[in-house]
């Protein structure tokens, strides 16, 4: 199993992919619920920055990139490497 260096997504030994452990959805829920909140009760122009930049940050982090995960028989076949 690869350990996460970097926020590359790409293992730093053999530049397989780094499977993220947090769902999507999981992240995305939580900040539509920030967005609805900041806006029922008029949050400040700075928080409601902040939120903006999370939202960017969560689209950038979970943009499919056509990665192409890598199984078990990669590894063993050496072409991993």
């Amino acid at each position: 199993m690869c350990i996460r260096d970097s926020l590359t997504g790409a293992c730093p030994k053999c530049g397989g992919n780094v499977v993220l452990t947090v769902h999507e959805g999981a992240v995305r829920k939580y900040l539509e619920i920030s967005k609805e909140i900041g806006e029922r009760y008029g949050v400040s122009s700075y928080t409601r920055q902040r939120i903006e930049l999370l939202d960017y940050d969560i689209c950038s982090l979970f943009e499919n990139h056509k990665v192409k995960q890598l199984g078990l028989s990669d590894f063993m076949s050496g072409s991993a490497r």
